[in-house]
């Protein structure tokens, strides 16, 4: 996230007369990098970005306006009311959590603003989030119901309550979820559709329980703004929610509260989703993405169609497999095993870490094809996507980041910087 372009398989997008999706030898140079044991390591969604340090702490920078970078405090008014310095930050800032496990994130802006959460796990199997709390996404009990404390920041870490010890989590800022011994928790509200998490209101007060197909249990969530996706214990994948694009591996385009599992996968490793769109990896290594292409993001190689709900390869460079893939709503990136990051989709900003910036303007504005990633210092181990950036642990434990700046989302030091930049740049520490 090969049988994309250049592996054995030529495979047409369907799959034609077959029902599952072909398993493909990869050449195996490397093996894909347990983020959750990588230090340092780095995550982004929306506008904003969170590091785990050598020695655990956490680190953000970027979009700031609820809080998702944990920093600075809300200051009381006397009138009841409050202050909050809600500017972005484009030095990394230290969260007041303790040494951490993992971290999620969440974050997209609509018609209201913008939406941006954070989580960490910590080695005790407990959650502790902070940012935006108007959807319930934090999962702070009575205190998310309640408007007057819900609609402020939350710079503050506190726990997620009512919630079982927990193995994996995920957050997009409306709503998290949790995986706890293979089981499905989420939390929070869909304003578009309160069954996509399983709850209505009520799921703001306590972590619910779904239902997964087959009695099956869960290895990983992934969720977006539309809709979420589960990697299930045999290597299927399931998916609900909205389906306006075919992100859910199907042509209706209604959504679906109920998980679902999407045709034609098997031998999955890794699901990553992001607004109408979803990838996946295979253990072999091959890509497939369906749902919105959109700037080109299904990776096929054409413009054409605006949607496609088919899991069809995404045209990796020949010879090449993916250990690890990620995906946005601009774009979506791959690391293969040769330690190369190839990115496609919207290039707008300069998120594919290739083309040149006259400093107003790319001269690749996006690209249907994957394409490698300039200017890294070394192989890459971990790879994130936010909204037209990204960000890479490399082999020689520094994290650089490219693309878009305008609200210091590169950890660079400034803010408001419009100027594209496709150059990749380590975020100092």
């Amino acid at each position: 996230m090969t049988a994309c372009g250049g592996s054995d398989s030529n495979d047409s997008p369907a799959d034609a007369g077959t029902d599952r999706v072909p398993i493909i030898k990869p050449p195996g140079n490397r093996d894909p990098v347990d983020p959750t044991t990588l230090r340092p390591v780095v995550h982004t969604s929306g506008h904003h970005a969170c590091a785990i340090l050598d020695d655990q702490s956490v680190r953000c920078w970027g979009n700031n306006s609820h809080g998702e970078l944990g920093y600075p405090k809300v200051v009381d008014l006397p009138d009841g009311g409050y202050t909050f310095d809600g500017r972005p930050i484009g030095v990394p800032q230290r969260v007041s959590v303790g040494p951490a496990s993992t971290i999620a994130l969440g974050g997209f802006p609509d018609i209201t603003g913008q939406f941006g959460s954070s989580c960490a796990l910590f080695a005790d199997k407990q959650v502790q989030c902070w940012g935006d709390d108007r959807n319930g996404a934090l999962g702070r009990g009575n205190a998310s119901e309640d408007p007057n404390i819900a609609n402020r920041p939350h710079p503050e870490a506190a726990a997620v309550v009512n919630i079982p010890p927990v193995d994996r989590i995920a957050t997009n800022g409306w709503f998290s979820c949790a995986l706890s011994g293979g089981r499905l928790l989420c939390w929070g509200f869909n304003p578009k559709s309160s069954a996509w998490t399983n709850a209505n209101q009520d799921g703001k007060v306590r972590p619910l329980e779904l239902t997964l197909p087959g009695g099956r249990t869960a290895k990983q969530v992934a969720t977006s703004q539309s809709h979420i996706c589960a990697l299930l214990d045999d290597g299927t994948v399931a998916c609900w929610g909205g389906n306006a694009n075919g992100q859910l591996g199907t042509n209706a385009t209604s959504p679906n509260s109920t998980p679902t599992l999407v045709p034609r996968l098997e031998g999955i490793a890794e699901v990553e989703i992001a607004a109408e769109l979803t990838c996946v990896r295979a253990a072999s290594g091959e890509v497939r993405c369906f749902g919105s292409n959109e700037n080109g993001k299904l990776g096929r190689g054409s413009f054409t169609g605006e949607r496609d709900s088919s899991p069809a390869p995404v045209a990796l460079p020949a010879g090449k497999t993916a250990t690890q893939i990620t995906t946005s709503v601009s774009h979506a990136c791959a690391i293969v095993d040769d330690g190369s990051v190839w990115c496609w989709g919207r290039n707008q900003w300069g998120a594919l870490g290739a083309g040149h910036s006259d400093g107003t303007k790319m001269d690749l504005p996006e690209s249907s094809t994957p394409v490698m990633v300039q200017g890294l210092s070394t192989g890459a181990l971990y790879v994130s996507a936010g909204i037209d950036f990204t960000c890479a642990t490399l082999a020689d434990r520094s994290v650089m980041c490219w693309g878009a700046n305008h609200l210091g989302q590169l950890g660079r030091g400034n803010v408001d910087d419009k100027s594209p930049h496709p150059e990749p740049a380590r975020v100092s520490f």
